[in-house]
């Protein structure tokens, strides 16, 4: 990469995985939402998004916690990607919000 992509990348708030790159993060949530009119989660990745209409890659996070730390893996293109995800380090999901009545 050039000097000018790898301070982009740095800079970037959202990541682009390309094919046999990893990337190795802390997965801080998903949302839901589309592009290009197709369903896609948007993955925050440390203080990035990875945005992804994948149904695979959603199977395999949902069953990662909240906080884990993953290594990332895109396989292919277009039609053909398939993503690998190893969890590193399991995250502690956060403990629910207690509401005191009394306030």
């Amino acid at each position: 990469m050039s000097e000018y992509t790898d301070w982009l990348n740095k800079d970037s708030l959202y990541i682009k995985i390309k094919e046999g790159e990893s990337y190795i993060v802390i997965f801080n949530g998903r949302e839901n939402g589309e592009y290009n009119d197709k369903p896609t989660v948007h993955y925050k990745f440390d203080k990035k998004t990875f945005s992804s209409s994948s149904k695979k890659l959603s199977e395999k996070m949902d069953n990662i916690p909240l906080g884990s730390k993953i290594k990332i893996q895109k396989f292919g293109t277009g039609t053909n990607t398939v993503y690998e995800v190893e969890v590193l380090e399991t995250g502690k999901a956060p403990e629910p919000e207690v509401w005191d009545e009394e306030k």
